[in-house]
């Protein structure tokens, strides 16, 4: 009767955090490249083979076009099922403690929805949130997997298909390859001798996303797109001065302007859960950067970055300015960046969730500064940042498990 109750419960709980993220999608409509897209009266297929040949985002873009052939309900309720699936695999990979899935609901509502409205909703969700469900779904799919010592026909075919269209899309492209990069390489140097199976399993995985990104990378579209300057003239004609320096600048300023000198909910619990932990172990280096989030918060972001008349409200740093404020912000990022490096290794005591913590701000900061060497980097908006806020958004659960776990380890 107990199990019985706490299923029920769990049901509940279930569903409660389903209607609040469908409550969130009632009001959104279609704007914006959805609108375009609607209009092309194209089928399906002449869809696929439009985008495989113009911008190689084929997989990711043909599903925005089929859901906006039906009715926007439908898209509604597929996409809050897939808020709830990305939640409770997230709990999955964290442990089998049913707290996490409330933890994870409480943690993805934090999410910023309103990013999903920069390129219209449909076309937003299917080109940067659907693949991150893909690299969730891939190592939910690994876990269980390594658990059950066997794959399952299922199995295999959500790996193969999340991983064809999670590379499909430059920054989870790099975030799945560079993660299974470094999980193959761990595996090689510490797992000698464990599940040899899996072992296989792990480098073929890796192979295959090498594999699917390279077809995606190389594809006419993409390929196109790379050499064009259409996108440049239209967005940021003043990119073709922009040297090698100038773009990784931008890349970086862009990123740490949003992230550390605008509200971000996300960094807030980041900072203040690495400030605990740090308080807890007597490392107060590891709370300067939760120090300094709560002066920017106090003092207001807008006196450290500046708006662009071409940057589309999205924040930056300008050295050229007169005056020493923004040479106070760029310096503060790397405070911030820094200590939070330091805090980490004194106060995370398991080593291997230290190098998971590394692994995936390193390659979710990547994801974002490699928009430097787009001169979409502006156009597209706060979309990009979408991979390395769920990078974010796990390693906050991943302190909590730490926290949690206190120093029994």
């Amino acid at each position: 009767m107990v199990n019985g109750n706490k299923r029920n419960c769990r049901i509940w709980i279930d569903a409660g955090f389903f209607f609040l993220i469908f409550a969130i999608h009632i009001p959104w409509d279609i704007i914006s490249d959805d609108a375009v897209n609607l209009e092309l009266g194209l089928s399906c297929f002449e869809y696929f083979v439009r985008q495989w040949k113009e911008n190689g985002r084929y997989f990711t873009d043909s599903l925005a076009y089929l859901f906006l052939k039906g009715p926007l309900i439908i898209w509604k309720l597929f996409d809050s099922v897939i808020y709830l699936l990305m939640a409770k695999m997230t709990a999955y990979l964290l442990g089998e403690e049913k707290m996490w899935d409330v933890v994870c609901y409480m943690m993805f509502l934090m999410f910023p929805f309103d990013y999903m409205i920069s390129a219209g909703y449909i076309a937003t969700s299917a080109n940067y949130l659907y693949p991150v469900f893909g690299i969730i779904l891939i190592f939910s799919c690994l876990k269980n997997i390594y658990e059950e010592g066997s794959v399952r026909l299922w199995e295999a075919v959500c790996v193969v298909f999340a991983t064809m269209y999670s590379t499909n899309h430059e920054q989870t492209g790099i975030a799945l390859t560079g993660i299974l990069f470094c999980a193959d390489i761990y595996w090689r140097l510490w797992g000698k001798g464990k599940k040899p199976v899996f072992a296989g399993i792990l480098h073929g995985e890796f192979l295959l996303s090498v594999l699917c990104f390279g077809i995606s990378f190389f594809s006419p579209g993409h390929m196109g797109r790379m050499g064009s300057v259409k996108e440049m003239e239209v967005w940021l004609p003043q990119y073709a001065q922009w040297s090698l320096a100038t773009k990784i600048y931008r890349g970086y300023t862009t990123t740490v302007a949003a992230l550390f000198f605008q509200r971000q909910d996300l960094i807030t619990v980041f900072v203040t859960l690495l400030g605990m932990l740090s308080f807890k172990k007597k490392c107060w280096a590891g709370m300067i950067p939760l120090l300094l989030e709560m002066a920017v918060k106090i003092m207001g972001y807008n006196r450290f970055v500046v708006f662009f008349p071409y940057s589309r409200g999205m924040p930056d740093i300008d050295l050229l300015e007169n005056g020493p404020a923004p040479w106070i912000t760029l310096f503060l990022s790397v405070m911030i960046i820094g200590f939070t490096v330091y805090g980490l290794y004194r106060t995370v005591e398991n080593r291997m969730r230290l190098g998971v913590l590394y692994t995936v701000l390193f390659i979710a900061a990547c994801t974002r500064e490699l928009m430097g060497f787009s001169a979409t980097i502006y156009a597209s908006s706060f979309r990009t940042f979408t991979c390395i806020l769920f990078g974010i958004l796990f390693c906050n659960l991943l302190l909590i498990k730490e926290w949690m776990e206190g120093i029994k380890i």
